[in-house]
């Protein structure tokens, strides 16, 4: 896919898409706003949240395909927020956005439907428990709502209940979220009054979905031995995870790796065949993050898992973000799993084997650097001290050699790249080579 952008690029033009990597996405946003690069097919990634106006803005297709619906027309306001990138406000004296009818028919009612409708309205999403368990759960932590009276008196005052025009719903929903968070131990009731108790606390800090945290500190304390894949499957199960679709074409393959993994599986199959689906989900998004940890290049993931670098990079962030809850959940509730749990968090941050781990503590020495010591056979940082520079220098170049014995010898400092203060590099590194792990580099467009 790089090399295609760069082909695009080249010509002037480039696409743009929630599958490229982060500097890729980078590259095309500077090179249009400059003016080297004169048109862009984009995916609704453009349409939000980024400061990218053009002087015209085609939109092709008015409809998406919806799983379970097929294709369906896009809402009016995501219409609107498109057709509103045309235009620069004090650089441009106007814009154009052109939607493309596909005959004549349809003329007259994309105007009533897209160009001259007004937006949807918006409605609450708060009663679902995806947002109200997390929202009541921080409500009770920070103190704001030290009884039942207190929370609902809060949550009448929302959105929701204005729309709805009655706080039954509401309560209920309220009610049902109190009482899983009590089963769950994350909050305690005394009499009229309600409290998050230290688990409570914990996971309103963390900021992950309290069903997520019940789920993995349920799991953990079950569990009496460590297993990296049963970890990984865990966490790609939970609500918070957002996992890889599943093709027909995929069963045989996830099948195999159950069967494979049997043993360090930590969720078995479920029995309800309609939860069937959510469980090859988790295994298949577990597998390319067990296969970023292997050291599998990045390219081969990508074709493996029909996948780009930025959706690898997606996955690896959330995951990285759920270790480092469960880790924190672990020492509270299974310490034995504690620094195993913790090791692996690096070991998924720079995606590397746990035998590359006394390396990459290494400011510079990510993934690519610390395999090629390890093949040298200089496992450690003592291992680097005693090859010596010059041996060094042969496997990473001189210039990373001098970092690292500057390192050993405890005089480097750096300056910080944003706050412009000092520190000493011990802070851990992740990937050392920027056209490694997904990154793409400058010279791909030139």
């Amino acid at each position: 896919m790089d090399r295609s952008l760069a082909s695009c690029v080249e010509k002037g033009s480039a696409f743009h898409h929630a599958g490229l990597s982060r500097d890729e996405r980078k590259i095309v946003e500077e090179g249009f706003r400059k003016g080297l690069i004169k048109s862009i097919s984009s995916t609704p990634t453009l349409a939000a949240g980024l400061n990218l106006p053009a002087r015209r803005v085609i939109i092709r297709d008015y409809l998406r395909f919806t799983a379970g619906e097929g294709m369906q027309p896009i809402p009016a306001s995501e219409y609107h927020q498109m057709a509103g990138r045309a235009g620069r406000p004090r650089l441009d004296p106007y814009g154009e956005a052109v939607l493309i009818a596909k005959d004549q028919g349809q003329v007259e009612e994309l105007f009533d439907n897209y160009i001259d409708a007004p937006a949807e309205d918006v409605h609450s999403k708060i009663a679902e428990p995806t947002a109200l368990y997390t929202h009541v759960l921080s409500l009770i932590a920070s103190g704001f709502a030290g009884t039942r009276g207190e929370l609902s008196e809060f949550m009448n005052r929302s959105f929701y209940v204005h729309e709805h025009r009655q706080g039954r719903l509401m309560q209920r929903a309220v009610d049902s979220a109190l009482k899983f968070l009590i089963t769950a131990e994350m909050v305690m009731e005394v009499g009229e009054h309600i409290g998050a108790t230290p688990f409570g606390s914990l996971v309103s800090r963390l900021y992950i979905d309290p069903r997520s945290a019940a789920m993995i500190v349920s799991t953990l304390k079950e569990r009496e031995e460590y297993a990296d894949t049963g970890l990984l499957q865990l966490i790609c199960s939970t609500p918070d995870m957002p996992r890889l679709y599943v093709r027909n074409t995929d069963r045989p393959q996830l099948d195999r790796m159950i069967d494979e993994h049997e043993e360090d599986l930590w969720l078995p199959p479920p029995e309800d065949e309609d939860e069937g689906e959510d469980y090859y989900r988790a295994i298949k998004t577990a597998m390319l993050l067990s296969d970023w940890t292997d050291e599998m290049p990045d390219a081969k993931i990508c074709e493996r898992y029909s996948v780009g670098p930025g959706d690898v990079f997606g996955m690896v962030e959330s995951v990285n973000w759920l270790l480092h809850a469960t880790a924190e959940l672990s020492r509270m509730f299974a310490p034995a799993f504690h620094q195993q749990i913790r090791d692996f968090e690096t070991c998924m941050k720079n995606g590397i084997r746990r035998e590359l781990l006394p390396l990459v503590k290494l400011w510079g020495i990510g993934r690519v650097r610390a395999r090629r010591l390890f093949n040298n056979s200089i496992t450690s940082p003592d291992a680097v001290r005693a090859a010596g520079i010059e041996s060094v220098t042969r496997i990473i170049g001189r210039g990373i050699a001098e970092q690292i014995f500057s390192q050993l010898e405890g005089t480097v400092r750096v300056t910080g790249e944003k706050t412009g203060h000092t520190k000493k590099k011990t802070d851990p590194v992740s990937r050392d080579e920027p056209g490694k792990a997904g990154q793409s580099t400058l010279s791909h467009f030139r």
